[in-house]
């Protein structure tokens, strides 16, 4: 009987053998085909990711070879750059490495312009009041922002450049301000137009702009005196001088490097005052008042042109001498706003 089955069999087999090895065939290939593909898929997934490891360089990294493998160029720099996607903490990493690596040029490069017009005109200038007195010896840094394009940089001294670790204590804080790619160091944030001109009956006062730092602001003031007698400004020892904001915030003015010939506005002159005052930088501040206070006027004598008198004792006639007659004391305040 088991005979029999196994004649049967191959009986089957032998009509339809041609049929059973196609279809051995080509499950064999399907299998071998498939398990290739899961191979080449696990191979391009482990490739794709071993690539974006070993291949990723951090900006640091970039910026770390630009700086050691570039001349002191600030251009060639530049050119470099152009492959990194920089941020603005990049900006100010880019500065310091520059000031460690000793490529003062190109540091001074970074600088905005008006933070050059300002603070340092030339590159001495840089260079005396600021690479020298932070940059004696190789700084770490440690970068945190403050408000918007506003860093604050805490340099402290690298051990391994010093051997000495008792200086890795002492520390020197900036605030780095970032404007279209550029730096703007020593608390300096920028300047701010303001273009106001008030006329009072006694003089004239133009505010053309302000200088504005991290905890104070500079008010670039014109004075001019329509007067024969002299006017000053404001009291050094006793300042009534102030600015108010939108919320009636009052800011008074530092008068701490100011004497009282610093305000003095002679007869018929006009003068440069800057006008500091105790704020700290805020964006959404807005002055809306500038107090003069109680200001001085100085009556004194001057030749009248239009009235002759004849010497008594020479017999000329002279001109008359006439003594002003001002209010000895004015106050006025100079809106921002209407």
């Amino acid at each position: 009987m088991i005979r029999d089955f196994w004649i049967s069999i191959n009986e089957k087999y032998q009509r339809n053998k041609t049929v059973i090895w196609f279809i051995v065939m080509a499950v064999t290939l399907f299998i071998i085909v498939t398990r290739n593909m899961d191979k080449m898929a696990s191979s391009t997934r482990g490739s794709s990711v071993n690539s974006t490891t070993s291949g990723s360089v951090s900006n640091d990294e970039k910026i770390d070879e630009i700086v050691s493998k570039t001349e002191d160029n600030y251009e060639q720099i530049k050119e470099q750059m152009q492959d990194v996607n920089i941020t603005e903490e990049d900006c100010i990493k880019l500065f310091v490495k520059l000031c460690n690596s000793g490529k003062v040029d190109s540091a001074y490069q970074c600088l905005t312009n008006e933070c050059k017009e300002e603070l340092y005109p030339t590159k001495q200038d840089f260079i005396d009041e600021y690479y020298s007195v932070i940059f004696k010896t190789s700084k770490n840094y440690e970068i945190t922002e403050v408000k918007n394009d506003t860093y604050k940089v805490k340099y402290t001294n690298d051990v391994i450049s010093t051997g000495n670790e008792t200086s890795s204590n002492s520390s020197v804080i900036d605030y780095i301000t970032i404007k279209n790619g550029k730096v703007s160091i020593s608390n300096f944030i920028g300047k701010q137009s303001i273009n106001i001109t008030s006329i009072a009956p006694y003089f004239t006062i133009y505010i053309d702009e302000k200088l504005v730092y991290m905890d104070h602001e500079i008010y670039k003031v014109r004075a001019k005196n329509n007067t024969r007698a002299d006017i000053y400004l404001n009291d050094a020892d006793n300042s009534n001088l102030y600015l108010k904001d939108s919320y009636n915030n009052v800011y008074s003015i530092d008068t701490s490097s100011m004497y009282d010939s610093d305000y003095l506005i002679t007869s018929k002159t006009e003068k440069s005052v800057d006008l500091t005052f105790n704020i700290n930088y805020a964006e959404n501040t807005q002055i809306t008042e500038m107090s003069l206070g109680t200001m001085k006027i100085e009556n004194k004598e001057y030749l009248d042109s239009t009235s002759e008198v004849v010497n008594p004792q020479t017999g000329n006639r002279e001109y008359e001498k006439v003594k002003t007659n001002y209010p000895e004391q004015y106050s006025w305040n100079i809106k921002f706003t209407e």
